[in-house]
């Protein structure tokens, strides 16, 4: 998933969502808020906030705000109505309440780590990109003692296990940043993990570390749907194939026309197809942070047939972001082709799912 320059950001909705202080206080030192606050503000070019204590300008991710449209802005009417508060900036100081979004988009186009650091040569004040070798795929970490020194990769589209090992020596240090599934995977194949298993799969033990794939957490949700006689946030191809088969031909002709134009910004097809969304503290929530996100996508996410006197259809989905179940990674075998056995996360604890009931009475309220 996601392999590609630019990681999940060439393919997610672009929400710019930092996590909040006291996740990061978990982190141990050298990661607290304070600590990765000035990174966030040095990568930013906030549109809308500027430079602030908690915002930045002149970085390479271009932050702003998308327009809105009808569905979405009688949401906000409705979060307003229910008693919630507004909240300005979601990764401000405080985040319970009802709000617009901010993206990684620029100029209506998708700000993927990609696009924002290896162009950064581009972009007045910033060095030369760093050097990316495509179809690379890491086998394992080098480690000289305890240190890691390196990391062993192969090439090709599709490497097997009789691919040539080649290396990449660091000189200051190695980051790995492989995802939540692969970056265990390479721990282990490295032979950092639980002694026992690593031994038996034959592969030389590094650091017994029973921890390594264990603890993987997950966020799940619901999907809720209203249908209108209000116009909603249209669909529309941007390519140019034919719309007799698309309702709204007239309209997404207009968007293709104004994207096309240059004025990409104004335009849907400039659009991640969500502008706000909220966030609650359910009663089962174990602390003072808000442990539900609601957002709303002013279109129909299951495309399910309505009648034709419901022109407009509204989904809203609901996140647990502070789920209590955990699952693991472990590895198959001692090839790195391999994928790795994967038990997710998901509704393992039964208490999961009663914020998410709670959140959808409130849903329900609010429409």
């Amino acid at each position: 998933i996601a392999r590609g320059l630019g990681g999940c950001g060439i393919h997610n909705a672009m929400l710019y969502m930092r996590g909040r202080p006291a996740d990061f206080a978990e982190w141990g030192a050298g990661w607290s808020w304070d600590d990765v606050l000035p990174f966030y503000k040095r990568s930013e070019d906030n549109e809308q906030f500027g430079t602030s204590p908690l915002h930045g300008t002149g970085g390479p991710v271009r932050v702003t705000t998308v327009a809105s449209d009808e569905l979405s802005d009688f949401f906000l009417d409705a979060f307003s109505t229910a008693g919630l508060p507004h909240v300005e900036d979601f990764n401000g100081p405080d985040r319970i309440g009802f709000g617009r979004y901010q993206f990684m988009i620029r100029d209506g186009l998708r700000d993927s780590a990609a696009a924002a650091f290896l162009g950064a040569d581009r972009r007045a004040g910033y060095r030369a990109p760093p050097l990316v070798k495509t179809h690379a795929l890491a086998t394992r970490l080098v480690v000289e003692g305890r240190r890691v020194v390196g990391v062993e990769y192969v090439r090709g589209r599709a490497p097997t296990d009789k691919a040539k090992r080649l290396r990449a020596m660091a000189r200051h240090e190695v980051v790995l940043s492989a995802g939540a599934v692969m970056t265990p995977k390479l721990l282990l194949l490295s032979g950092v993990g639980e002694a026992a298993k690593l031994r038996r799969l034959g592969i030389t033990l590094v650091y017994d570390n029973p921890a390594v794939g264990r603890g993987l957490a997950d966020g799940v949700y619901a999907i809720m749907q209203w249908a209108t006689r209000k116009r909603n946030f249209f669909k529309c191809r941007l390519g140019t194939q034919a719309e007799e088969d698309q309702p709204h031909a007239d309209y997404c002709a207009q968007q293709r026309a104004m994207y096309a134009a240059g004025h990409r910004s104004n335009s849907s097809l400039g659009s991640p197809g969500m502008s706000v969304g909220a966030f609650l503290r359910s009663p089962y929530a174990k602390g003072p942070e808000p442990d539900l996100q609601l957002t709303v996508h002013p279109w129909d996410k299951f495309s399910r047939p309505w009648s034709k006197r419901l022109v407009g259809v509204a989904s809203m989905e609901i996140a647990n972001n502070h789920p209590a179940s955990r699952g693991w990674v472990e590895l198959r075998s001692s090839r790195f082709t391999d994928p790795p056995l994967f038990a997710g996360p998901y509704l393992r604890d039964a208490n999961d799912s009663r914020p998410l009931q709670w959140a959808m009475r409130q849903g329900r309220r609010l429409a």
